[in-house]
């Protein structure tokens, strides 16, 4: 699944949350992350971030950048 924020950053950064499952070999059992990309105006990647939860992911952003917590919108 994917989350990208209609948030107008002042750097016209973008915003954007992936769901990824990660293979814990130690433990043998599948991770779920929520990642954290955000792209400068040219497309390219100028932070990224791991979190446990979407909650937390969005939060990261809020924290970090400023992005709103209601700016986020579903596209997969």
């Amino acid at each position: 699944m994917k989350w990208i924020s209609g948030f107008k950053h002042p750097k016209s950064w973008t915003f954007e949350i992936e769901q990824q499952t990660w293979y814990n070999s130690t433990d043998q059992v599948d991770v779920i992350l929520f990642c954290l990309f955000v792209h400068d105006e040219s497309g390219k990647e100028v932070y990224d971030g791991q979190q446990d939860t979407l909650y937390w992911a969005k939060n990261e952003a809020l924290e970090e950048f400023g992005v709103p917590l209601d700016s986020w919108k579903q596209i997969e």
